[in-house]
C-alpha cells in the first residue's frame, strides 16, 4: 500500500512536474529581474509581457516576487526602478550566485526580443493594408490586428534594440554578419517594410 494514494509507476506523483514548473517560474522571474536591470529606461508591467513573449499573468507573479528587491509601483503604468545598492550585488558573481546578471547575455536577449517585437508590429501594419481599394471597415481582422499592436513596446523596441544588439555581442572575434537573424531582418524585412509604411 502506497501512503498519500497512487503516485505512479515510479512513486513521485506531480512531483516532476511540479519541479518543471517551478524551474519554469524562477526562469521567468529572473528574466523579469534582469530585464528591468539592463532596460535603457524604466520598464513598465505593461511593456514586460511582450517584450519578453510572457503572459501579463507570469510577469506579474514575477514582480510580486520581486518586491523585495526592485521598486514596483501599485501602477502598472508606472516604471520599475532598481536600487543602486541592488546593482552592486546583482552584478557581483560571487555575491549574487544565481541571481546574477549577465549583462552581455541580457542585452542579447533584448536584441533578440526587440528584434522580434519590431517584426511583428509591422507585419501587423502590412497585414492591415488589406488591399489598396478598400475602406478600413472591409480588410478582414483590422481590429483583431489593433489589438496586438501596443504602441509602448513597438517604441522601445524601435529605440533601444540596436543599443541591446551592441551591448550584447561583446565577445572578441564576435562578427555582425554571423548573427542570422539580425543580418536577415536588416537586409530583407526592414527595408522592405519600411518602404510600406512611406
Amino acid at each position: 500500500m502506497v501512503l498519500g494514494g497512487d503516485r505512479g509507476r515510479n512513486g513521485l506523483g506531480s512531483l516532476p512536474s511540479t519541479v518543471f514548473v517551478h524551474k519554469i517560474q524562477i526562469h521567468h522571474i529572473r528574466l523579469t529581474l534582469w530585464t528591468a536591470i539592463c532596460a535603457k529606461e524604466p520598464m513598465t508591467a505593461w511593456i514586460l509581457p511582450s517584450l519578453l513573449g510572457l503572459s501579463v499573468y507570469e510577469i506579474f507573479y514575477s514582480l510580486q516576487s520581486l518586491r523585495f528587491a526592485l521598486h514596483v509601483s501599485q501602477d502598472p503604468n508606472e516604471g520599475i526602478f532598481v536600487p543602486n545598492a541592488f546593482l552592486d550585488y546583482i552584478f557581483d558573481e560571487g555575491r549574487s550566485g544565481d541571481l546574477y546578471c549577465d549583462k552581455t547575455r541580457v542585452n542579447d536577449i533584448l536584441a533578440t526580443s526587440c528584434i522580434n517585437v519590431i517584426k511583428k508590429t509591422l507585419q501587423i501594419g502590412i497585414d492591415s493594408l488589406g488591399l489598396p481599394f478598400l475602406p478600413d471597415k472591409e480588410v478582414a481582422n483590422l481590429d483583431d490586428q489593433g489589438r496586438n499592436y501596443d504602441p509602448r513596446v513597438f517604441a522601445y523596441a524601435c529605440r533601444y534594440w540596436s543599443e541591446h544588439l551592441r551591448e550584447g555581442q561583446r565577445q572578441e572575434g564576435f562578427d555582425y554578419d554571423d548573427c542570422q537573424e539580425v543580418n536577415y531582418f536588416l537586409a530583407r524585412q526592414l527595408g522592405f517594410r519600411t518602404e510600406l509604411h512611406l
